[in-house]
């Protein structure tokens, strides 16, 4: 995961930085060739969201914005009723290609218009808000490996914690080490070639009934 600032400064960085990262997450990332990532890419922050995806054949859009809304000359129209905001162009050759979807009003059921709450119900998909551990940090545990996934930021997310471990955040991948234990070199190098597994996992909160 990352913030707006940190995305738009790494991901022209991202291929060139492969070749400077440590030699553990190197091989890590070698071993996933093939297999597909998800990237969840968190901007952190306000956006106003009629002027991402512009209703531009509303008429109470225009009204109700005279001074903000973007005009229709320049939006990039996606369906007949919506378009992207103007500063998204580079966006639309995946939109073209089939490769960009867009979903709009995601949310969780009577919502209580807390900021914070929101927060804690987007990084633990939990509506409820029974779970301490987020959505990311349970998959992770499943699967009982505590490097598939990681958050780049000087601080992990509750979207990546975990109650068994902690999954790593990467500020700098210049500075980034891993500290063993003497001894635990060669135990460490064997878990990383070996094929991750998902474990089973009971929950602390019981399952819904359908």
């Amino acid at each position: 995961m990352t913030n707006r600032r940190d995305f738009l400064k790494l991901s022209a960085l991202a291929v060139a930085a492969t070749s400077g990262m440590p030699g553990f997450l190197a091989r890590a990332a070698a071993q996933a060739g093939g297999k597909k990532t998800l990237v969840v890419i968190q901007l952190t922050g306000g956006n106003d969201g009629l002027n991402t995806l512009i209703p531009h054949t509303n008429g109470a859009y225009y009204a109700a914005r005279p001074n903000i809304a973007i005009p229709k000359k320049d939006v990039l129209t996606v369906t007949g009723d919506l378009g992207m905001h103007p500063s998204l162009r580079p966006l639309m050759g995946l939109w073209d290609s089939g490769k960009l979807a867009w979903m709009e009003n995601v949310g969780y059921p009577n919502p209580n218009r807390s900021h914070f709450a929101s927060m804690a119900i987007w990084h633990t998909a939990d509506p409820t808000q029974a779970q301490a551990e987020g959505w990311i940090g349970r998959l992770a545990e499943q699967i009982g490996d505590p490097f598939c996934a990681s958050n780049v930021g000087g601080s992990t997310p509750q979207a990546l914690r975990a109650s068994d471990f902690s999954l790593p955040s990467i500020e700098s991948i210049d500075n980034f080490q891993l500290k063993l234990p003497d001894g635990m070199q060669t135990p460490f190098q064997s878990m990383l070639n070996s094929p991750a597994r998902a474990r089973p996992r009971t929950s602390r909160v019981p399952p819904a009934k359908c």
